[in-house]
């Protein structure tokens, strides 16, 4: 005789007649002497939610704000200019033998990528913004791309 309230594929799903696919279908598993819900917001993947997982589910149920949309994009070009600043110099180290030295352009990469990093940090401060208007977002992108354009001219090799 079975429980109250119990389903009748409990049964068969404890003695492993049912697959775990038809189960996650019907929405309840039994474990041990309780039955979980798995449409619950309290369970997640048949465990009990820990503060850490219910604050995970909340954040990707969320949708992103204006900042992190845009922060995205950019972000996007700065690793770009980045990835040109590396590359020139991962040149210019396998061919040392062939390139002429020089301490002033050594310095101008430096000092480029030191501004391409502390410019994309510096993005922060808009963080608290709801909304951003189109000529600021225009703006900060012209200014991105500019320096990307620096970040490509810097290049040697």
């Amino acid at each position: 005789m079975s429980a109250p309230g119990a389903k009748a594929t409990d049964g068969l799903l404890a003695r492993g007649f049912i697959p775990p696919v038809v189960a996650l279908a019907t929405g309840s598993v039994r474990v041990g002497a309780g039955e979980r819900d798995l449409n619950s917001p309290a369970n997640v993947c048949g465990r009990a939610d820990t503060s850490a997982t219910v604050e995970l589910r909340s954040r990707r149920a969320r949708a992103l704000q204006p900042f992190e949309f845009i922060i995205l994009f950019l972000s996007i070009i700065y690793t770009l200019a980045l990835n040109h600043l590396l590359h020139a110099a991962a040149r210019m180290i396998r061919y040392r033998r062939r390139i002429v030295f020089s301490w002033p352009h050594a310095l101008w990469m430096l000092d480029t990528l030191v501004i391409l990093l502390v410019n994309w940090l510096s993005l922060w401060d808009f963080a608290h913004k709801q909304v951003l208007s189109l000529g600021f977002i225009a703006g900060v992108l012209g200014f991105v791309i500019i320096q990307y354009f620096v970040c490509t001219l810097v290049l040697s090799v």
